[in-house]
């Protein structure tokens, strides 16, 4: 799994946690957690880097895991296994990303399991921001040989203690976003799960906050997705909303002419339809 790391509030008392929630949706199911994160990680409950607990959960229950107040520490990387399907939540109480980069908000993602991982993954910038995402990599398996545009960029190997292949974060300026108009292609020689983190806004002070999202890899792309937009009733909702669409374009570098969209309104229960 990924998240981020803890934030070290400024007030005594204060780190704001990273955390994982895990959802049981059939009785009698067996999950063993076991932590990875960084240098400094272990949770509230004393558990330490290489350490495994076990729990047996019942449909509807929940086990929430949380790192200490040691500021800086994460969980990413752990490792969850289960004898039944079951849902796992990933985020930070209020993430800086990066570490230097105020303000913090609330993040959260739901994980995709390990079942549904690839090898090749498209990340691109976010409306209006100078610079790409801070992005995290979770290999599968050891040696894993972690590539950006083509490029060697990293081998991630095995943690010790665990036997669960590591994890790292990677933050790039300047041209290798521009360079690809502001998209890139990470792929790896095995399976990998890509996180990316928008960055805090005193990055280009752009109005914006930090979230994370977690990337699907193009094997689970799809012709057709209907997706909602965050709404709040009595015009205290957001003002804007964007969407990144990847998609091949025609031989003559164009948006394709078979890529359409359309908005559902639900009050009329319509849809307008766009193409291109």
């Amino acid at each position: 799994m990924n998240t981020y790391e803890s934030h070290d509030w400024t007030m005594p008392g204060r780190n704001l946690a990273s955390m994982c929630t895990i959802v049981a949706g059939y009785d009698s199911t067996t999950v063993s957690f076991t932590l990875v994160g960084n240098g400094t990680t272990e949770t509230v409950g004393g558990m330490k880097i290489g350490e495994k607990k076990q729990f047996i959960m019942n449909k509807g229950d929940v086990v929430a895991v949380a790192s200490s107040e040691i500021a800086g520490s994460t969980l990413a990387g752990s490792r969850i296994a289960s004898s039944k399907p079951i849902g796992v939540i990933s985020g930070v109480q209020c993430a800086d990303v990066p570490s230097d980069r105020p303000w913090c908000d609330y993040i959260i993602e739901m994980e995709l399991p390990v079942s549904s991982w690839g090898n090749t993954y498209h990340l691109t910038k976010n409306f209006n921001r100078s610079a790409g995402p801070y992005f995290q990599v979770v290999a599968k398996e050891p040696n894993t040989t972690i590539y950006v545009n083509g490029i060697i960029l990293d081998t991630l190997g095995v943690k010790n203690l665990t036997n669960v292949a590591e994890w790292k974060g990677y933050n790039f300026y300047g041209n290798v976003w521009s360079a690809d108009k502001g998209n890139i292609v990470v792929n790896a020689d095995k399976p990998i799960s890509v996180t990316m983190f928008n960055q805090g806004q005193s990055l280009d002070n752009i109005p914006n906050d930090p979230f994370q999202t977690v990337c699907y890899p193009i094997e689970q792309y799809r012709n057709e997705i209907i997706f909602t937009t965050p709404g709040i009733g009595d015009g205290k909702g957001f003002k804007q909303n964007f969407v990144n669409i990847v998609y091949p374009i025609n031989d003559n570098n164009e948006i394709p002419d078979d890529l359409q969209w359309g908005e559902i309104c639900s009050r009329h229960n319509t849809m307008v339809s766009n193409e291109n």
